[in-house]
């Protein structure tokens, strides 16, 4: 699993090492998907319940969006709309998608055993955007 993601190392999270301090959860995103090559006409995946912050870098790049449904329960990503939506962008645009932004909100977390074997079948990077996950687990962590 390819996992690139964000964590502020202000109260002492982090041993320091490969941490970027930036202005806002939106410029890490940005930043993020600027590292990872991801440009004009690349396809990024992203959810259809967060916050303009995880979809705005997509458009800043010049990348073209494409939205994923949540759950009920825990508002999160949606693994088989996660299917559908790289089904989608291989037909529609011809190309798998670069990366997925997750959004995990209100405490919820996005199925991520799931999501990664999807995501590792069609070699697509996965972005975690806890940015609205104060005191969200996953899996007992």
């Amino acid at each position: 699993m390819k996992v690139s993601g964000t964590i502020s190392d202000s109260y002492g999270l982090t041993d320091g090492a490969n941490v970027v301090a930036v202005s806002s959860g939106t410029a890490a995103i940005h930043l993020i998907l600027t590292s990872l090559n991801i440009g004009s006409g690349d396809v990024v995946l992203a959810p259809t319940f967060t916050f303009i912050a995880t979809a705005a870098p997509i458009e800043y790049v010049g990348a073209i969006p494409v939205f994923i449904d949540c759950t009920e329960d825990t508002w999160s990503l949606c693994p088989e709309s996660l299917k559908q939506a790289i089904i989608f962008s291989i037909d529609e645009y011809g190309k798998v998608p670069k990366a997925l932004i997750t959004a995990d909100i209100y405490g919820g977390t996005s199925d991520y055993t799931v999501i990664s074997e999807i995501c590792d079948a069609y070699e697509i990077t996965i972005v975690q955007d806890a940015a609205e996950a104060f005191g969200s687990s996953y899996k007992g962590e």
